[in-house]
């Protein structure tokens, strides 16, 4: 599912540095429109994977596992930050995408030797991802210390709500993700199959097509991650959109420079909302001065 912000972010992401990036993604009017396009994008690709009745069960479970955290104050998926760094983290998260373009291209065709390769690494790739995207981070939440392995991430997520498991563990194997990472997997062209070997575990045996749909569920679940962290996020984002264009409003009214406003006030900490009421209470204090004068 393209989208032309989307595509336009990834794009600052691969070409500028930290600086660079913070400088163009500051709430300005520019950035702000593209603020607006993302929740567009984001109601567009909930409103397409809601129409299917598996996925709403799922998204209702990760709503029920953010509202635990919240509810036991560990994390408000809402307001409180995930990730310590997210430039660094979105970065890596972004290189993931390419990679996952790179498989559609053989998604829906038969498989080639040449292409084997290409889907383990997918694989792997992906389950790298998730993790840094939503499994490490909030475990460490759960257990209130940084965690770093995958497969303790999983472990704490699943104990602490089990029905995450439902999600979790049917494609996130530790074995085959292991094996790929030390090329311990092998190709039975003959058979049409690849063996997983990880240290001194039972082989797992997937054909090249159950790979495939193990990789699509893992995609999946990681997107009714997403959809069910903006269900949460949508009101307090629709919020922003209303003060972001109140502000310019505001700025229309006495002649300022939105841009300039912004770098200024939120530069030096205060929130959009305090730069709006700054705004509001000047205007209505010009309008009784001059009221008062005539």
């Amino acid at each position: 599912m393209k989208n032309d912000t989307v595509e336009k972010i990834s794009k600052i992401l691969e070409t500028c540095s930290r600086e660079e990036y913070e400088k163009i993604m500051f709430p300005k009017k520019a950035s702000f429109e593209d603020f607006k396009q993302l929740i567009k994008y984001e109601q567009k690709k909930r409103d397409m994977f809601m129409a299917h009745d598996v996925i709403k069960i799922k998204i209702q479970i990760l709503m029920n596992f953010f509202k635990k955290l919240k509810d036991e104050s560990l994390h408000d998926i809402a307001f409180d930050q995930l990730y310590e760094d997210r430039y660094k983290l979105t970065k890596k998260i972004d290189r993931g995408n390419n990679i996952l373009d790179d498989l559609t291209e053989i998604w829906d065709k038969k498989i080639r030797d040449s292409d084997i390769e290409k889907i383990c690494h997918a694989y792997a790739q992906n389950y790298e991802r998730f993790c840094k995207r939503y499994l490490k981070p909030l475990s460490s939440k759960i257990v209130k210390k940084n965690i770093t392995k995958c497969g303790i991430a999983i472990d704490i997520i699943t104990k602490y709500y089990p029905d995450t498991a439902k999600l979790i563990k049917p494609c996130m194997i530790s074995q085959i993700r292991n094996s790929i990472d030390h090329s311990d997997y092998v190709y039975d062209k003959k058979r049409n199959v690849i063996s997983f070997d990880d240290e001194k575990k039972p082989t797992i045996e997937l054909s090249p097509e159950q790979l495939k749909i193990i990789i699509h569920l893992m995609m999946e679940n990681e997107t009714c991650f997403s959809i069910a962290e903006f269900n949460i996020k949508e009101s307090l984002l629709k919020t922003i959109v209303v003060e972001s264009e109140k502000c310019e409003k505001f700025c229309k009214i006495l002649g300022l420079n939105f841009d300039v406003i912004m770098m200024k006030y939120l530069g030096q900490g205060y929130s959009l909302f305090e730069v709006n009421w700054k705004l509001e209470q000047y205007i209505k204090h010009n309008i009784k001065s001059n009221a008062h004068i005539g």
